[in-house]
């Protein structure tokens, strides 16, 4: 199949934006429906998403080692044939990107809208942030990564003067008693996490086909994007109630930006939240974007296409439609994200591949 996309990235550069698109939104969202289920130990169930995150990264594996070099729509087209593969791409891929890049999208307008800029309509935000995303997919993939290598810096930094501008904030006494009610909710607090970011991350495997080097090699900057950006995430996790403890990470809808409200540090430094403001619209943005780059090139082979770029316009269209329908207000998102996509996802971004492996073994492929 031709290439709708020419440019190629380095696999430094995979990394980078795989570490941004993991981290993402779950250091804004996450820790708030982890500490709901699990109370102090949100902790522990974060580390147990994490590591069943990286569980899901052999069924990856397996996936890139019987499709090498494929994009997940080459694949389905190479494991159910080109017209049962065509139709699988359309009924399952696409409906999963577009309301992932809508619910993005959503996140990062109403946090705008009630944290920051609450006299702001909430549709001029969604105009305002699909123009920046537009452009950036207009200009293609080589730049969006290297814009990811220009920011990467400034989310490391932020990153270590948030955690350092806290310390005078940890108590350790906000994560005991340990298991106090045993590992139910432990386990349900994790579902959540599975879901965001550890599933959602099938998404960059739509970017393989485009990194230089040997397939294996790109893979292993994926499966390491994915490790990092995940213990971040429980490290902001764990960070959130050293700091706010259990009772106000569960009741507030972002926790982490409470958190660096605490910062105060003299008479002089403090109200430092623009910190996790910025390192959080960083990570969503590559996010977003990337979530939408998948959406439209795999559309784009879907139809056959020359070129992406006249499908950016009715897809940003679409997403403005349905970012504003997919929930009522910010709390019935908040219930969608914990309960509903974690299920939905699940099918998409585990049961879809196990199938494509399957279809791949019947045709003979190598699963390795």
């Amino acid at each position: 199949m031709k290439q709708i996309e020419s440019g190629k990235i380095a696999g430094r550069q995979y990394l980078i934006i795989g570490i941004l698109y993991t981290i993402g939104d779950p250091i804004l969202i996450v820790p708030s429906i982890l500490a709901d289920h699990a109370q102090g130990d949100a902790w522990l169930s974060a580390l147990c998403a994490w590591a069943g995150g990286l569980g899901f990264l052999l069924l990856y594996r397996a996936l890139t080692r019987a499709f090498p070099g494929m994009g997940v729509t080459e694949m389905a087209e190479a494991a159910l044939g080109r017209t049962f593969g065509r139709g699988a791409a359309l009924a399952v891929l696409l409906p999963f990107w577009l309301l992932l890049s809508a619910s993005l999208l959503r996140e990062l307008s109403d946090f705008t809208t009630t944290q920051v800029m609450p006299e702001t309509p909430i549709q001029a935000l969604y105009v305002i942030i699909l123009v920046v995303v537009l452009y950036g997919l207009s200009r293609g993939l080589e730049p969006i990564t290297r814009s990811s290598e220009i920011l990467f810096p400034w989310v490391v930094g932020l990153f270590g003067l948030l955690t350092l501008f806290l310390l005078p904030e940890i108590k350790a006494v906000n994560l005991e008693p340990v298991m106090a009610h045993g590992w139910q909710p432990v386990l349900k607090g994790s579902y959540a996490m599975l879901a965001i970011p550890f599933m959602e991350v099938f998404t960059l495997l739509m970017l393989l086909p485009y990194v230089s080097g040997a397939p294996g090699q790109a893979f292993r900057q994926y499966a390491l994007a994915v490790a990092i950006g995940g213990f971040t995430v429980v490290f902001i996790i764990t960070l959130a109630l050293l700091t706010l403890g259990p009772d106000i990470t569960a009741r507030s809808i972002y926790p982490t930006y409470v958190m660096a409200k605490k910062i105060h540090i003299g008479n002089f430094l403090e109200r430092l939240e623009i910190i996790i403001t910025i390192l959080w619209m960083i990570t969503i943005y590559f996010k977003l974007i990337i979530t939408m780059y998948a959406m439209v090139i795999a559309s784009a082979k879907v139809a056959r296409l020359k070129s992406y770029r006249p499908l950016l316009i009715p897809f940003g269209t679409l997403l403005v439609i349905l970012a504003q329908i997919i929930t009522p207000n910010t709390v019935d998102f908040y219930d969608f994200t914990s309960s509903v996509w974690p299920l939905y996802a699940c099918t998409v971004c585990i049961v879809f591949p196990v199938v494509l492996l399957v279809a791949g073994k019947v045709r003979g492929r190598e699963l390795g």
